[in-house]
């Protein structure tokens, strides 16, 4: 197993021992390793421990506590074993479990990677796990440091973060993971029947997610309730939200989320809006540019108890917004 080892596209961040003993036809071996990584994917605190055997199948238990991406812990613990012998090697995966948003996952049943040793290569037929609202099975191949790939089919009821302003129903969809020419790479489409956030919810949406695992480009479509349509372009380098840029077109959304953000009993606002945004910086201080078109927009006060139709643009700059032949008619 060494050439397998050795071949594969790992680094660690700091050094690590390992002990073993051998007394001519049996042994054993145990080692710690605090970190193994691959780009933006991290494993942390793996141990290993087994016998060895000339005679007999070799045994090696392995175990993981936390795989990261970009820092957000996907999978909280990992274990299985390897089996080496004179047929070759036997990868099991026995137990896996997780988080992701507010729902918990684990793996279904253990689950047998097919591994070539004398090519060094290896084959994820299929690893499935199941949570209460839903699955995502995963199946992949690793030939050769540029030549592998892992994908993903999901099917969820949803995810939830926070309170239940924030969520996404329904989703469905097959993303793939391969290594590129220089950086590792993503593509697959994705599908939600809702997405909310606060008060502002899409419907019938779909991703399509493609370039660098790092940094990918994201393409939505989508319906807006109570009315309108989403057409949106982001550019995601996950590690610099600052350089992020986005592009959204909308068409006839309608303001009445809107309301829900501004203070209570300050102004409420009805009716349409049409236009596009650039962003550029994806952070807590974007910088925005575009444009704004009214339709059948009217602006109420209900302080004075007064009522406004609203005709004109707005030009979006990153220094304002600008306003052209606006009307407020009483």
């Amino acid at each position: 197993p060494i050439a397998l080892l050795a071949d594969w596209p790992l680094t660690t961040p700091e050094a690590f021992t390992a002990r073993a003993g051998w007394n001519g036809t049996s042994g054993w071996v145990q080692t710690r390793i605090a970190a193994l990584s691959n780009g933006s994917i991290k494993f942390d605190n793996i141990a290993i421990n087994g016998t060895l055997s000339a005679q007999n199948p070799s045994l090696l238990n392995w175990e993981g506590h936390g795989l990261s991406f970009n820092s957000s812990e996907v999978i909280e613990d990992i274990a299985g074993r390897l089996e080496a012998g004179t047929s070759g090697l036997d990868l099991m995966i026995q137990s896996c479990n997780g988080q992701l948003g507010d729902d918990a996952f684990a793996l279904t049943e253990p689950t047998l990677v097919s591994i070539d040793a004398e090519k060094a290569t290896y084959i994820l037929s299929s690893m499935n796990f199941q949570s209460k609202r839903g699955s995502v099975e995963l199946s992949g191949a690793f030939n050769a440091t540029r030549d592998w790939d892992l994908h993903a089919r999901i099917t969820h009821d949803g995810l939830q973060w926070g309170d239940s302003m924030r969520r996404i129903n329904k989703i469905d969809g097959i993303l793939t993971l391969s290594p590129g020419l220089n950086f590792q790479q993503i593509e697959g489409t994705l599908r939600c029947e809702e997405a909310r956030w606060n008060e502002f919810v899409a419907v019938d949406a779909e991703v399509t997610i493609a370039g660098m695992l790092r940094a990918p480009r994201l393409k939505l479509r989508a319906a807006a309730l109570p009315s309108g349509t989403l057409d949106a372009i982001v550019d995601l380098p996950l590690d610099d939200l600052a350089a992020g840029r986005a592009s959204v077109a909308f068409t006839d959304l309608d303001l009445a989320p809107v309301n829900g953000l501004l203070p209570p009993e300050s102004v409420e606002l009805q009716g349409k809006v049409s236009g596009a945004l650039n962003t550029l910086g994806l952070n807590a201080f974007p910088r925005l540019a575009g444009e704004l078109v009214p339709n059948g927009v009217t602006l109420a006060i209900p302080y004075l108890g007064t009522r406004y139709d609203v005709e004109g643009s707005v030009e979006i700059r990153p220094d304002g917004f600008y306003m052209d032949q606006w009307a407020l008619l009483d």
